[in-house]
């Protein structure tokens, strides 16, 4: 199950708002006071539990205790549908809203499409009926009034019997005839009481058996429960936790000194570890005021063995264990890889530190399920390098089914800068309230938009940076991971940023300022041709523009990770459509591919995805896999990329 979209109305600074959230990393940016740590706090209202106070409300609007502040949709996979089959639902699930009101702690739940049963048993049904409603059947209902006994006495006429035959025979014609002109659900509801009394009344007269069974089919389909409470209790079961990773808990330090005060409240972090070590601190202690030296190597020994378990179940990359130990009355904590070599914590990068935190702080929850994670302010206390080195393990790791975090800081952003930041930023129409921005790059180019919506400077930019200009913010979010997979590396020395397609002309020569070095690059469609022109004239050295050699970057994808991506966000923007299968793309060197795509789209009345969006799912989904014909056109692309980043590097050093 992802976590995909968030809407907010009426919580804090963030008075109404809708933020997409179908990435794996998403960092939050924003000025001061903005409302970034509002958006955490939104999110982590969904699970918490809690009711906002009336100074937690947003100003000026009647939020009142009914009143749902914060909803959320998860998509569904495929462990997520085959838990609710046995429903046996009309339509396939596909989605789970979860939503909090301002004064209530329960969350409710919404699945869509809304659960029905399927209508096939009870179509099948009234077919059995229609076969088994045979003149002779109703003959055998046919009911002969009693005649006088020879002392002339007569038995009273069974009415129930002698009623039998015409109520049998106008209800099952009326319930057919409905069920042909208004479908078989509403019908059968309506005529439920009125089948229960006939069918009641053949099984007891012993008539017409057959036609008894079907109609005990009909009515133990109106019977069965309506199964939405059941299938949305299921569902909810599964959803992902979002959880606040506080600063208490991911800060975790070398070494604590062992005292009274420590043992009776312990920072979070070391109470987390200590859970998960299954390590009593207060018999730790004891230890050391009664002297007893084995009892406390023991109770240390038993807390590695247990880390080293849990551990070993939870770090898949390489062999790394958290060690204790004590030295004098403190408990100093090391980190002992590959089975031998044992180093200082605080010597290891901070991406591993805050894993060892993570995986306690989960650990001593029970999260089983993968969590979303929430983390405000991720930089602090991080130099640049290891900010660096902390998004990185966010990208990697595989605790936490999703990480929202705010950040400050430029070197904290994540590589791929289309797909993982959001903005909030001040509403210029109201001092108390703030935006949620998705999509902050349109209208502007290279990071000029990203510094706006950060509340920094472009000095805070220019540390050394390479910095590809492409036409879009498509091409932000896919030409990383195309290249890096057909060069066969794990990063890039450069950043793409968008921009190009956005941009005036007479505009071209400032978009240098965007970044210390900078290339650009143009799709080889007519379009991109007439860019490359317009670059030139603008005032761009020549030398600086790479043509890709291709129609488009999209031509350059695997067609088939691209058309199952497509289909599955058509079938997502047009819920109440039936989709057919996309037709085979054409030659890569033929036609551009989107423009095919949305062609056959318009012919078929589907809205189509955006490209940006397009983009995103196929990097979310691992999709963004160059085909055989693009592998060596991306990796061109890529050197020649290179080649002009250099000579800028050569030029600007000199």
């Amino acid at each position: 199950m992802r976590l995909v979209k968030a809407e907010i109305q009426g919580f804090g600074r963030l008075a109404t708002g809708k933020v997409n959230l179908d990435s794996k990393v998403i960092a939050v940016v924003g000025p001061n006071e903005a409302g970034k740590t509002t958006l955490l706090r939104a999110l982590a209202y969904v699970d918490n539990g809690a009711t906002l106070t009336a100074s937690e409300r947003s100003r000026g609007m009647n939020v009142d205790d009914s009143a749902t502040v914060v909803r959320v949709q998860y998509l569904l996979n495929e462990g997520d549908v085959a838990a609710v089959e046995a429903f046996d639902l009309e339509d396939v699930p596909q989605s789970i809203w979860l939503s909090r009101a301002a004064g209530d702690g329960t969350v409710r739940e919404s699945v869509l499409p809304a659960p029905r049963k399927s209508i096939a048993p009870l179509s099948k049904a009234l077919a059995a009926v229609k076969r088994a409603a045979t003149k002779k059947a109703f003959g055998e209902l046919a009911y002969t009034a009693p005649v006088p006994s020879e002392d002339g006495t007569v038995d009273p006429v069974d009415e129930a019997h002698a009623s039998l035959r015409e109520r049998a025979e106008n209800a099952i014609s009326s319930l057919l005839a409905e069920a042909d002109a208004e479908g078989p659900v509403a019908p059968a509801e309506r005529r439920a009481d009125e089948l229960r009394a006939i069918s009641h009344d053949l099984s007891v007269y012993g008539l017409a058996q057959q036609l008894a069974a079907t109609l005990g089919e009909v009515i133990a389909w109106v019977d069965r429960a309506d199964p939405t409470a059941e299938v949305a209790s299921a569902l909810y079961g599964r959803t992902p936790d979002i959880v606040l990773f506080g600063e208490q808990d991911r800060m975790l330090a070398s070494a604590h000194g062992l005292s009274d005060e420590l043992v009776a409240n312990p920072p979070a972090s070391l109470r987390n570890l200590a859970g998960m070590a299954e390590l009593d601190l207060g018999k730790v202690w004891a230890t050391f005021t009664n002297g007893d030296e084995g009892e406390r190597e023991t109770l240390i020994d038993r807390a590695n063995q247990t880390l080293a378990a849990k551990f070993d179940k939870a770090w898949n990359q390489s062999k790394v264990t958290v060690v204790l130990k004590t030295e004098g009355a403190t408990l100093a904590i090391r980190i002992k890889q590959n089975g031998n070599r044992i180093t200082q914590f605080d010597e290891r990068s901070a991406g591993l530190k805050m894993f060892v935190a993570l995986v306690a702080f989960l650990e001593v929850r029970g999260k089983t399920t993968p969590p979303v994670l929430l983390i405000d302010e991720a930089e602090t206390h991080l130099h640049i390098d290891a900010q660096a080195d902390l998004v990185n393990t966010f990208m990697t790791q595989q605790q936490a089914a999703k990480i929202i975090y705010t950040t400050h800081s430029p070197a904290c952003l994540p590589p791929d800068l289309g797909s993982n930041i959001r903005a909030v930023v001040p509403d210029p129409d109201n001092e108390y309230r703030s935006l949620i921005k998705g999509s902050f790059w349109d209208g502007a180019a290279g990071f000029s938009a990203l510094m706006l919506a950060m509340g920094a400077g472009a000095a805070a930019f220019s540390t050394a940076r390479y910095v590809v200009l492409a036409e879009g913010a498509s091409e932000m979010l896919v030409l990383p991971s195309l290249i890096k997979s057909a060069v066969g590396v794990a990063d890039l020395d450069y950043q793409v940023a968008p921009g190009l397609s956005e941009v005036a002309p007479e505009m071209y020569p400032e978009l240098d300022l965007a970044g210390a070095r900078v290339a650009y690059l143009v799709d080889g469609d007519q379009g991109g041709l007439d860019r490359r022109r317009d670059l030139i004239a603008g005032g761009v050295p020549e030398d600086r523009i790479v043509t890709l050699g291709a129609l488009t970057l999209e031509n350059l994808l695997d067609a088939e990770s691209y058309t199952t991506t497509l289909a599955k966000l058509l079938k997502e923007c047009n819920p109440d459509a039936v989709v057919p299968d996309l037709p085979d793309l054409p030659d890569p060197t033929a036609e551009v591919w989107p423009s095919f795509v949305e062609r056959w789209a318009n012919e078929h009345s589907l809205k189509m995805p955006g490209k940006r969006i397009v983009a995103s799912r196929l990097v979310e989904d691992g999709c963004a896999s160059p085909s055989d014909f693009g592998a060596p056109i991306l990796a061109s692309a890529h050197a020649e990329l290179q080649s002009v980043l250099k000579r800028a590097s050569s030029g600007a050093t000199s």
